[in-house]
């Protein structure tokens, strides 16, 4: 078989494969390994192409803007690289006074409601 005709074949398999059951699948895992002559590992690695493709982002998602977090790391570098305690304390005094282009209202006020998070700690 061609490079273009195990693409052509494989094509309606990934749909059948995903829509399938376990014991089905292993039935087409058997089916496109004696037709292809794929190894098992490689049918469910290419078999897994269209799967690994549509996968969802792991984490926690954003909780602040790209144009926030640029203007805070700018911020930071003013303040020559004060703690985050410190520079809680010395923000709303900086956001008075920063400038800068693409700086809007949205983002002084996404700024200002950032916080010092503390760690909790336990005394024994």
């Amino acid at each position: 078989m061609t490079l273009s005709v195990k693409k052509e074949y494989l094509r309606p398999i990934r749909d059948r494969y995903y829509n399938s059951s376990k014991k089905q699948k292993s039935l087409i895992l058997d089916e496109l390994c004696a037709t292809a002559r794929f190894s098992r590992k490689y049918a469910i690695k290419i078999l897994a192409i269209k799967h690994k493709e549509c996968k969802k982002l792991s984490g926690r998602s954003r909780s602040y803007s790209k144009e926030a977090v640029f203007h805070l790391r700018k911020l930071w570098h003013i303040m020559d690289h004060m703690c985050s305690k410190k520079m809680v304390a010395a923000f709303p005094i900086w956001l008075e006074f920063y400038q800068a282009p693409n700086f809007t209202l949205s983002v002084k006020q996404e700024l200002s409601r950032m916080q010092h998070r503390r760690k909790k700690t336990v005394h024994p």
